[in-house]
């Protein structure tokens, strides 16, 4: 099973300080570009919406629900996640969140069964993704070929080693499989 990660949105969001922030993380983290060059601090703060929001703070906060972040507590119980993409940290007032940079692309999109929409040859809206069955013998997370931009994608394995480590804010969604023969 392979499933497509969307953010809890039961639990709080992170926002950067710095709007020029969100340019680079755009130029790269969604393209799997390297982050490991930028030298320079990342100062976030924590996305309530007012003073009555009682949301709390998970293991998989995102910045403003595009970006992937673990905390450190996830980074540490999830020691496969270096395997797969690059972690930057950035800073809060009270601890240190890390920027997920997912690296690992494969080409398993079964680009018939889906259903996308591009505009002047750019992706601009999947209505639905479906993928090709492909078999992991470890948890694995990764985004797709063709769908840089798009949603990050992980495995039953990624799923089991999450929930197993008591963590939370990671809604798994199921995504549809055909054969890959």
């Amino acid at each position: 099973m392979i499933y497509m990660l969307e953010k809890d949105i039961n639990f709080v969001s992170l926002e950067l300080l710095n709007d020029s922030d969100y340019k680079f993380l755009l130029d790269q983290v969604h393209v799997a570009k390297s982050i490991t060059a930028f030298e320079q601090k990342i100062y976030l703060r924590y996305g309530y919406n007012g003073d009555d929001d009682q949301r709390e703070t998970d293991d998989y906060p995102c910045i403003g629900a595009l970006y992937p972040a673990f905390n450190k507590v996830a980074v540490d119980k999830l020691d496969f996640l270096r395997d797969f993409g690059e972690l930057l940290p950035v800073y809060s007032d009270d601890q240190t969140f890390y920027v997920y940079n997912v690296t690992n692309l494969l080409d398993i999109v079964d680009f018939e069964a889906s259903e996308l929409e591009y505009f002047e040859g750019e992706l601009i809206r999947a209505k639905r993704i479906v993928l090709r069955e492909v078999y992991f013998d470890r948890p694995v997370i990764f985004k797709v070929c063709g769908i840089e931009r798009g949603p990050i994608f992980a495995n039953c394995l990624f799923k089991n080693a999450f929930v197993g480590a008591g963590l939370k804010g990671i809604e798994f969604i199921p995504v549809q499989l055909t054969s890959a023969d």
